[in-house]
């Protein structure tokens, strides 16, 4: 299945799977509920709702009430700490051991409201998991808005940077004498970018922004635009390059071709854009795993306007299952 946008009221049709186990995530975000809402729960037959025990927990905790009313007896709500990772793969690694064994395993992943760094081990615990013939699909709710209410030049998603680090699951393969290549997939802030590129100090620095003709909206592309080239007016030497916004597959072919142009160096990359862009940077980095994925944390998260959901989701389905004899 290649990826599929489709009106969130037409999901119970177009989304017909029978799924051993979905995984959401609880957030302060109101679109962390829109598409477990929209989908036909009696075709699930496990709920896993990763809920954030440290920051915000008055919002979570609602939030994660309300998904498991949604689907009674058949959720758990998985409690841990986003600053910890190791919580986030311990727990998933727990809860699928509760799994029913059946021959053919079908998981879906709202992959939404999780952060980047989560969502990547996720789908890392799941490369282990997996197995042919299962199935992994992805549902992603796509904003209309982010920073709600804000002009432009005053839009903010987080303020602060705690912790630079690698990507639990994506250690890449660095060689002591050999020079960074830096790749960026810009969103919309840049104080957390410019903390990683000073963190990394590369020799080569790609920065990518959003296609427009692959994002998902001309206002967000026009936005993403404006906050790459504040970010790439800062530095000399940067490399831009584009990549879909709505395409796991595409933009993981555009992220190869990124790190195919400069051969020799260590590759570290911060995917910084939609979940559905840092899908296809987590298949990359599968792919290569000389890739290192990195991350930075936030102190500061603007809870109250984050972001105005959409009528639409995206479907797609993640391949995920390793190559024979890999």
């Amino acid at each position: 299945m290649s990826h599929t946008k489709i009106a969130l009221d037409s999901l119970p049709a177009q989304f017909t799977e029978q799924v051993d186990a979905f995984i959401c995530s609880a957030s302060f975000e109101k679109r962390s509920t829109v598409i477990p809402s929209s989908l036909n729960r009696e075709n699930i037959d496990r709920t896993i709702i990763f809920a954030n025990k440290v920051g915000y927990t008055s919002l979570i905790d609602e939030t994660a009430e309300q998904l498991k009313a949604m689907f009674g007896e058949r959720a758990t709500i998985a409690s841990v700490a986003m600053e910890n990772p190791l919580t986030v793969a311990d727990r998933l690694q727990h809860e699928l051991l509760h799994l029913k064994p059946r021959s053919t395993n079908t998981f879906a992943i709202d992959i939404t409201s999780f952060t980047h760094e989560s969502l990547l081990i996720v789908l890392r615990v799941l490369r282990e998991y997996v197995r042919p013939p299962d199935k992994v699909f992805c549902l992603y709710n796509g904003a209309t808005d982010y920073s709600t209410g804000l002009p432009p030049d005053q839009k903010w998603l987080t303020k602060g940077v705690g912790e630079i680090r690698s990507v639990l699951g994506y250690p890449g393969r660095i060689i002591p004498t050999q020079k960074i290549h830096l790749i960026v997939l810009v969103g919309f802030e840049t104080e957390r970018a410019e903390r990683i590129i000073a963190a990394y100090e590369p020799s080569e620095l790609s920065l990518g922004y959003g296609s427009p003709l692959e994002s998902i909206s001309l206002p967000l592309h026009n936005l993403n635009k404006k906050f790459h080239k504040k970010l790439s007016d800062r530095y000399k030497n940067v490399s831009d390059f584009t990549f879909s916004c709505e395409d796991a597959i595409a933009a993981k072919i555009a992220v190869q071709k990124r790190v195919e142009s400069r051969n020799g160096f260590n590759v570290f990359i911060a995917p910084m854009n939609t979940k559905v862009s840092t899908v296809g940077v987590a298949l990359a980095a599968l792919e290569n795993p000389a890739i290192q994925l990195c991350y930075a944390t936030a102190e500061q998260y603007n809870f109250e306007a984050y972001s105005t959901p959409s009528d639409q989701c995206y479907l797609f389905e993640a391949p995920l299952l390793a190559p024979v004899g890999v």
